[in-house]
């Protein structure tokens, strides 16, 4: 993950590796000692990264709605500012 709009949310850009995990019929990914990079189909389709895979906290998300089987596939991502409104990424 690369490119947010603002710095809140640079702890979390990196690499994110797979993991043995599934959830939604897709694998899980984690970035070494932090945050979780999962797919939610019940949550309209997105990749979300967060602090625990499968959880309603997030904190950068896809935006397309598309179901795409792996993040490389997901376009149009929005991180969450500051202050908690969603902005789109570059």
């Amino acid at each position: 993950l690369s490119q947010p709009p603002s710095h809140a949310q640079d702890a979390r850009l990196g690499i994110y590796e797979k993991t043995e995990l599934m959830f939604d019929y897709r694998p899980v990914y984690r970035k070494k000692g932090g945050d979780y990079l999962y797919y939610s189909h019940d949550d309209h389709q997105n990749w979300l990264v967060g602090p625990t895979w499968g959880g309603k906290l997030r904190a950068i998300q896809s935006n397309s709605q598309d179901g795409a089987f792996c993040p490389n596939a997901a376009t149009a991502w929005v991180v969450a500012g500051a202050s908690g409104e969603w902005q789109e990424s570059d």
